[in-house]
């Protein structure tokens, strides 16, 4: 684990700067945040105290030490999973290879466009490991750049992605992460219903994963008027309907791909995933704590609590499917909010100055502890650490 808690350390450091200058070139140009005027990081203050006259000189240094810490922000994760070798459970049993069936002329993925992705890298290299070496910057580079333009507090969203499990989850299912930060990145699309630009960014996520298109559902429930004023009442009585919104959801599924998940054993084992429906139904609380009232004038907070909704009630669907890989991969393209939502609660609503480092004690203590207990007993397969220098 020392190499990853050594990634995430450099990550806050350099990540705190970027987007210190990040805000600070904003705050030259007399803006904030393009999606909520009080989305500001966590160096708001130090930002805000600076005169908003810069000469064009301070403004190009400010922007090149941007680009630089931004980069430096990018680059641990990605060296971590561009230099990996066997790590991950899919490493060696999906992605190697199904790139040289790929180089023979075969079709495995049922994504056709990530079929050709793979065709792409081939056409300078035969080398698998660039697979992972360009999958590695892509999902890290859309993961720091959403964090750095929209997280209110960047260091705390960076704690989030650890102990989330996001990160270590994302160096298994490579692809379907991918999808996963490229619809994170489309966050300000959603949040000013910029539709065309929003299905574009669903389009490149579905190259990697069909499972995207299901992310074109939320962002016309989260633009309902009705939905948002009684969202409390449509989210009790949507825990009343659980049983046969699952069941409608197997008869859908029977008719996709995806069936398989419910006539093989091997997913199909009747189990629920009792530890994260504890762990979000918690933050589903304290989502709606913090942002309920500030849902009316504030899309931004509204959007967070309703994916949070959404991945309460596809982790709680474990319940009734008891189909635990079904419901957790399900859950990610909502989880992955919590990037955002976690930082906005800390910085927002009801918790006062005194109660914050409180707050992120214990969703570290507890979600750390949680996530280290699983990443150690083998989940993911992604301890021991190897890389390409060592194999």
């Amino acid at each position: 684990m020392i190499i990853y808690f050594a990634a995430f350390i450099l990550t806050i450091i350099f990540i705190r700067k970027s987007a210190y200058y990040y805000n600070l070139l904003n705050s030259a140009k007399g803006k904030q945040s393009d999606i909520e005027t009080d989305s500001l990081s966590s160096l708001k203050p130090c930002v805000m105290s600076v005169e908003n006259e810069f000469t064009k000189s301070q403004l190009i240094a400010a922007y090149i030490k941007y680009i630089v810490f931004f980069l430096l922000s990018v680059f641990p994760l990605f060296f971590i999973a561009a230099v990996r070798y066997d790590v991950g459970t899919d490493y060696f049993y999906t992605y190697v290879p199904n790139f040289y069936k790929i180089l023979c002329g075969e079709k495995p993925y049922s994504e056709i466009g990530f079929n050709y992705f793979n065709k792409l890298i081939q056409l300078f290299t035969r080398n698998s490991q660039w697979l992972f070496v360009i999958t590695g910057f892509i999902f890290s580079f859309f993961l720091i750049r959403t964090i750095i333009k929209y997280s209110p507090n960047a260091t705390v969203s960076v704690i989030s992605v650890f102990c989330s499990c996001l990160y270590f989850w994302s160096l298994n299912n490579v692809r379907q992460a991918i999808a996963v930060v490229l619809i994170l990145a489309a966050f300000p699309h959603l949040i000013k219903k910029h539709f065309i630009r929003y299905f574009i960014y669903v389009c490149f996520a579905f190259i990697f994963h069909l499972s995207s298109l299901i992310m074109i559902i939320p962002y016309f429930l989260v633009n309902i008027k009705i939905l948002r004023d009684k969202i409390l009442y449509f989210t009790l009585i949507a825990i009343v309907l659980l049983p046969f919104l699952c069941g409608e959801l197997e008869q859908i599924a029977s008719y996709t791909k995806y069936s398989y998940y419910f006539t093989s054993n091997y997913f199909n084992t009747g189990d629920a995933v009792t530890s994260e429906i504890i762990i979000n139904s918690v933050l589903l609380v304290i989502a709606f704590l913090c942002l309920y009232k500030r849902r009316n004038y504030s899309k931004f907070a509204y959007v967070l609590l309703f994916m949070q909704i959404l991945t309460f009630f596809s982790i709680a669907s474990s319940l009734f499917l008891g189909i635990p890989e079904l419901c957790t991969r399900l859950m990610m393209f909502f989880q992955i909010y919590q990037v955002l939502l976690i930082p906005y609660c800390f910085e927002k609503a009801i918790l006062k100055d005194e109660n914050k480092k409180l707050f992120i004690l214990i969703y570290t203590s507890v979600l750390g502890c949680y996530v280290t207990n699983n990443i150690m007993r083998g989940s993911h397969e992604v301890i021991p650490y190897k890389t390409i220098f060592f194999r």
